[in-house]
C-alpha cells in the first residue's frame, strides 16, 4: 500500500545533521580537477589582471603551482570558468585531498571574494568586510560549493564535524558574509540569532543572506530571518532547494500555513493562483488539510493539475476527501472521475451512487444512435467527388462578403438570413470559387438559406450568373455535408482517455465509448468557427447541459497534458459545445492564462469565448475588453466585440447596452417573491437603492421570513433569489455607472432608436434618467419619470430613430438653469456631469505637445490605482513592474503617463508613492472634451 503520511518533497533540500542523508563523494574528485584545471586555456589572466589585489594573485597562481592552501583554493573555486555541477565536484576535492575543516576554510575565505566579469579585463576583487553590498555573491559560483559542503557536514563523524565547526567559529567573524557561511554550512551551531544581530547592526545585506532561511529551525526562526534580511517567502522561489529546506523543517501543517497565510497573499496574482513552484509544495505535503485546501480552490487555474498529481501520489486520501465533498462541483466530479479512472481500487472508498456513477461505461446506449455516431462518414468506404466550382463569377460586395465570411459561422448565417437575395447573389460566386475558408463558409449559408425556406431564392440567384452556375448549383446543394471531411482522419491523441470525459446522454442512456470517440473525432477536424456538420446532429441527440460538462472536462484534461499548442481543437471544442457554465469559466481562464506565459491560448480563448455567442458570453467578452491589462487579449475583444456588434448593425457600445442584463426584474424594476399564500414586491428605486414591499404596498425593512401558513420552499426560494437579483443588481449598475461616465468623457454617440431601448431598461433607465442628454442640433433634454424625453421647460423633445444624441459635456457648455432643474426634482447624478470639473489646455501646451505641468508631481499610488475606473491601465513591465500608467483614444491615439519608480504588479500599494515623470499625449489632435478628461484625471490623482 502507498505510504500516503511521508513528506516527499519535488527537490532535495540542504540536510541537517540527524536527518539521515547521506553524503556520497564524488569519485575521483581529485583526478578530475587537476584534468580540468590543466586545461584552463589561460588563468593569468584572470588570477593577474591589474584589479585583482596581489595577494590574491600570488595565492592563486600558488595553488596551481601545488601550494594547496584554503585562501588559494577559494581564490581558484571564485575565478574558474566552470559551471555549478563541476563546483560541486571541486568541493569534493577538497574534502577528499584536505579533509572537511579545509573545505569549510576555503567557503569562509571565498566569502571574502567577488569574482567581476570584464571581457577585457576579468578580475577577482576582496572587496573588504561589510564593504558595499555585492547581489551577485551568492550565485553559480558559490551555490554548488556552499551546498554540497553543506550535505557533507550534515553526514560526517562526529569528530571530523566538531573540528570543521571550530575552524568555521575561528574565521566567521570576519564579515557579515562571513557569518551568514558560516551559519549556513552549520546550521545547528547557535550561531543564528548572533548572525541576525549583526546584519541588523550593520545594514549591510546581499544575496548570501537569503542562505539564512536555511538554518531556521521553526516559524518564530525563519519570520526573525525575513525581517532580518528583507527576505520573504517569495524569495525563495527561484530556489526550490532553500524552499524544500524551509518545509521539512517547518512540517506540512506549519508549512501550509505559511505558504497560505494572509501576509504572503500577494503570492496570489488576480485569479491565476498561486505561483507553480509553491503550489508544488501544498501538492506535496501528507495531511487532508493540504489536498482539501487544493479542493477549495480547484476553481483558480494550474490548482487542478497540481490537485490531479497530488491525487496519484495520495489516491486513497484523494478519493476519501472527493467523495466527502458536500457540494461537489463539476471540477471536482471531473477531477474524481479521472482519478478513479487511472486508480480503479479506490472506488471501493466512494459511496455506492459515486462508485455506480463513475463505472465503465462499456454497455452499448439503449436504443438507436443517431446514424453519424454509429456509423460516421469516415467509417464506411466512399468515392471523393470534387466539388462543383465555376471559373470567372464575381458577385456583388464580394470584398466585404469576404471578410465577413472569415469571422464566426453564426455571424454569416445571421447576416445572410437578415437579407437572403443579396446575400445568395454575393454567396454563389465564391462557394463556386477557388477552395478554402471562404468557400466552405459561403457553401454552408447557401445549404442553410435552403434549407430554411429560401431554395427558390438560392436557385435564381444561381441563374442570373449564366446556364453554367444554375445547372451546378444542384449538385452544390445536394452534397451532404457530412461528407466534407479532410484527407486524412486524425487518430485520438495519446494524452486523452475518452472514458475520463464525462458522460453524455441521451434520451435512451449513455453514449457508448466508440460514440464518444467519434465525437471527439468530430471535433478534432473542425475549424474554428466552422464545426462539422455531424456536430449539429450531436447537438440534436444529446443533452445539452451534458455536452457542455463534456467539454469542461475535455479542457482540463488538455491542461492537464500542459495544453499542447499543436493541437489547440479541445479549446476550440468549447464553441461548439459549451453553454453558459462553459463561458463563465473560459473567460475565468483567459483573465488567468497571460499571467503564466500563456498569451497565444488567451487570444484564441477570447475567440472561442465570441463563437459561443450567448448573451452571456458576449456579456464577458465585453468584461474583457475593459478589465483585463493585457493589451493583445483586450485587443482581440474589442475587435471580436466589433465583429459581433456589425453582424447585428450595432456598435460595440450599442451592443454591451443590449447585453446589459436585466436579472428577471420588470420593466419598473420589481419583482414578485412567490412565498405560496402570500406574495411580496422586491423592487429598486431611482438610486438602484433595494426596497421589499407587502401586497399592501407597504414598505417592509427586509423580506418577512416564512410564517407558518407559508411554503417553506417557495419562502426559501425566493429568498435566494432577492440575494442573487441583489449582488446582480448591484454589480450590473456599478458597471453601467462606469460604461456610462466613459460615454461621457468619449462623447459617445446613441441613436433615438438605441436610447429609447436604453429607457426601457429596468437598470439602465434608472441611471441615464439622472443624466442630462443633447442633440446633435444641440437641444439639451432629460429622461422623464415617464420615460418620455423633456426639455427645459419640461415640453416633449421629439427624436427619430436615427437621429444622434450624447451625454451633455460641460466643455461644451451646459446651461446654468438645468443644475436648478435637477436640484428641484431631486435628481442625484450617478457621477459628477453638470458640476463635472472643467479643464484647458495652455496654448504653449497644444502646440508644444509637451504636458510638463505634471512633470515631477508626487502622489499616492492609491490614488493612481484609482485612474483604472476612468479606463487607464497598466501595461505589464519588466520584471513585473508597472512605469506607465496608459489610456487609449479612438483612431489609435494613446495617452502615457510614465511613473517612477513604478508599481509593483504583485502588490502594487507595496509602493505607497509615486512621482510622475513625464506625459506624452498628442496635445494638438485633443478635442475639447478629451483635453480637459485628461486634466481632470490627473489633476484629481494629484490632488
Amino acid at each position: 500500500m502507498t505510504d500516503e503520511d511521508t513528506l516527499v518533497l519535488p527537490w532535495a533540500g540542504h540536510p541537517w545533521r540527524g536527518c539521515g542523508a547521506a553524503w556520497t563523494p564524488t569519485p575521483d574528485a581529485a583526478r578530475r580537477v587537476a584534468s580540468v584545471v590543466g586545461r584552463w586555456a589561460d588563468p593569468a589572466a584572470t588570477l593577474g589582471g591589474t584589479q585583482t589585489p596581489p595577494d590574491v594573485t600570488t595565492a592563486g597562481l600558488a595553488w596551481l603551482a601545488g601550494e594547496r592552501t584554503p585562501f588559494g583554493a577559494a581564490v581558484i573555486a571564485t575565478a574558474m570558468p566552470v559551471d555549478d555541477g563541476f563546483r560541486r565536484v571541486l568541493a569534493d576535492s577538497w574534502i577528499a585531498e584536505h579533509g572537511l575543516p579545509f573545505a569549510a576554510r576555503v567557503c569562509l575565505e571565498m566569502a571574502g571574494l567577488l569574482f567581476v566579469k570584464r571581457s577585457t579585463n576579468p578580475a577577482v576583487l576582496r572587496p573588504g568586510a561589510d564593504a558595499a553590498p555585492h547581489a551577485e555573491w551568492y550565485g553559480k559560483r558559490t551555490a554548488g560549493v556552499l551546498a554540497r559542503v553543506r550535505a557533507a557536514m550534515s553526514a560526517a563523524p562526529a569528530g571530523e564535524y566538531e573540528t570543521a565547526v571550530a575552524a568555521l567559529a575561528e574565521g566567521r567573524a570576519a564579515s557579515t558574509r562571513h557569518r551568514v557561511v558560516a551559519s549556513f554550512l552549520a546550521p545547528d551551531a547557535p550561531w543564528l540569532a548572533d548572525t541576525l544581530a549583526a546584519l541588523t547592526t550593520t545594514g549591510r545585506h546581499d544575496s548570501s543572506t537569503v542562505l539564512l532561511t536555511a538554518c531556521a529551525r521553526d516559524r518564530a526562526e525563519l519570520d526573525a530571518v525575513f525581517r532580518a534580511t528583507g527576505w520573504s517567502l517569495q524569495s525563495l522561489e527561484s530556489s526550490p532547494a532553500l524552499l524544500a529546506t524551509v518545509v521539512a523543517a517547518l512540517g506540512p501543517d506549519e508549512a501550509l500555513d505559511l505558504i497560505t497565510g494572509e501576509e504572503h497573499r500577494y503570492l496570489w496574482h488576480d485569479r491565476e493562483g498561486l505561483a507553480g513552484t509553491y503550489l508544488a509544495v501544498i501538492g506535496a505535503l501528507p495531511t487532508d488539510r493540504a489536498y482539501r485546501y487544493l479542493l477549495d480552490h480547484l476553481g483558480v487555474t494550474t490548482v487542478a493539475a497540481v490537485a490531479f498529481e497530488a491525487a496519484a501520489r495520495f489516491p486513497r486520501r484523494a478519493a476519501r476527501l472527493l467523495a466527502a465533498e458536500p457540494a461537489p462541483s463539476p471540477r471536482h466530479l471531473d477531477l474524481l472521475r479521472r482519478h478513479v479512472r487511472a486508480h480503479p481500487d479506490v472506488a471501493g472508498l466512494l459511496p455506492p451512487e459515486l462508485a455506480a456513477r463513475f463505472a465503465p461505461r462499456d454497455e452499448p446506449v439503449a436504443g438507436v444512435l443517431p446514424p453519424v455516431l454509429a456509423t460516421p462518414p469516415w467509417t464506411v468506404k466512399r468515392r471523393r467527388t470534387r466539388p462543383p466550382s465555376v471559373d470567372g463569377l464575381r458577385g456583388p460586395d464580394r470584398d466585404r462578403w469576404t471578410a465577413w465570411l472569415k469571422g464566426p459561422r453564426a455571424a454569416v448565417l445571421d447576416r445572410a438570413r437578415r437579407d437572403p437575395e443579396p446575400a445568395a447573389r454575393a454567396l454563389i460566386p465564391i462557394a463556386f470559387g477557388p477552395a478554402g475558408p471562404e468557400r466552405r463558409q459561403a457553401t454552408a449559408a447557401l445549404h442553410t438559406l435552403a434549407a430554411e425556406g429560401h431554395r427558390g431564392v438560392v436557385l435564381a440567384a444561381a441563374t442570373g450568373y449564366g446556364p453554367t452556375a444554375a445547372t451546378k448549383i444542384e449538385p452544390l446543394l445536394a452534397a451532404d455535408p457530412l461528407d466534407a471531411l479532410p484527407t486524412r482522419i486524425p487518430d485520438l491523441p495519446a494524452w486523452l482517455d475518452p472514458d475520463a470525459l464525462a458522460p453524455i446522454r441521451t434520451p435512451h442512456g449513455v453514449l457508448p465509448a466508440h460514440a464518444v470517440r467519434h465525437v471527439l473525432t468530430m471535433l478534432m477536424i473542425s475549424k474554428p468557427g466552422e464545426p462539422y456538420a455531424g456536430l449539429d446532429l450531436v447537438r440534436d441527440a444529446c443533452d445539452a447541459a451534458d455536452l457542455g460538462a463534456f467539454a469542461r472536462s475535455l479542457l482540463q484534461t488538455w491542461l492537464l497534458a500542459d495544453a499542447p499548442p499543436k493541437e489547440p481543437w479541445p479549446l476550440d471544442a468549447q464553441a461548439v459545445l459549451g453553454d453558459d457554465r462553459t463561458a463563465a469559466e473560459l473567460a475565468a481562464q483567459i483573465r488567468a492564462w497571460p499571467s503564466t506565459g500563456a498569451h497565444t491560448r488567451a487570444v484564441r480563448g477570447v475567440d472561442v469565448l465570441a463563437r459561443i455567442g450567448t448573451d452571456t458570453a458576449l456579456r464577458l467578452l465585453h468584461e474583457i475588453t475593459t478589465t483585463v491589462r493585457t493589451r493583445t487579449v483586450r485587443e482581440r475583444a474589442l475587435l471580436r466585440m466589433a465583429d459581433v456588434a456589425g453582424a447585428i448593425g450595432t456598435t460595440p457600445d450599442g451592443l454591451a447596452d443590449r447585453l446589459t442584463p436585466a436579472w428577471g426584474l420588470r420593466a419598473d424594476a420589481t419583482l414578485t417573491l412567490d412565498f405560496g399564500p402570500r406574495a411580496f414586491t422586491a423592487g429598486f428605486d431611482g438610486q438602484l437603492r433595494p426596497w421589499v414591499a407587502d401586497a399592501s404596498g407597504r414598505r417592509l425593512r427586509s423580506l418577512p421570513k416564512a410564517g407558518a401558513a407559508d411554503d417553506p420552499e417557495l419562502a426559501a426560494a425566493a429568498h435566494r433569489r432577492l440575494a442573487d437579483v441583489r449582488k446582480g443588481v448591484r454589480r450590473t449598475a456599478a458597471e453601467v455607472v462606469r460604461r456610462l461616465e466613459s460615454a461621457l468623457a468619449e462623447q459617445r454617440a446613441w441613436t433615438g432608436a438605441e436610447l429609447r431601448a436604453l429607457t426601457a431598461h429596468p437598470l439602465l433607465f434608472p441611471v441615464g434618467s439622472r443624466l442630462l442628454w443633447v442633440t446633435a442640433a444641440g437641444t439639451a433634454f432629460r429622461i422623464a419619470e415617464d420615460r418620455t424625453l423633456a426639455d427645459a421647460a419640461d415640453d416633449p423633445v421629439p427624436l427619430d430613430d436615427d437621429a444622434e444624441v450624447r451625454l451633455a459635456h460641460p466643455a461644451h457648455g451646459i446651461d446654468a438653469g438645468w443644475a436648478e432643474i435637477f436640484a428641484d426634482y431631486e435628481i442625484v447624478q450617478p457621477f459628477p456631469q453638470l458640476g463635472r470639473e472643467v479643464f484647458a489646455l495652455a496654448d504653449g501646451e497644444r502646440t508644444s505637445g509637451a504636458l510638463t505641468r505634471f512633470d515631477g508631481v508626487k502622489t499616492e499610488t492609491g490614488r493612481l490605482l484609482g485612474l483604472e475606473r476612468a479606463g487607464w491601465r497598466r501595461p505589464a513591465g519588466a520584471g513585473g513592474w508597472q512605469h506607465t500608467l496608459v489610456r487609449d483614444l479612438p483612431g489609435g491615439r494613446r495617452i502615457e503617463v510614465d511613473l517612477t519608480p513604478g508599481i509593483p504588479a504583485w502588490q502594487p500599494t507595496s509602493v505607497p508613492e509615486q512621482a510622475i515623470e513625464s506625459v506624452r499625449a498628442p496635445l494638438a489632435a485633443l478635442t475639447t472634451v478629451e483635453a480637459s478628461e485628461l486634466l481632470r484625471d490627473l489633476t484629481l490623482a494629484t490632488a
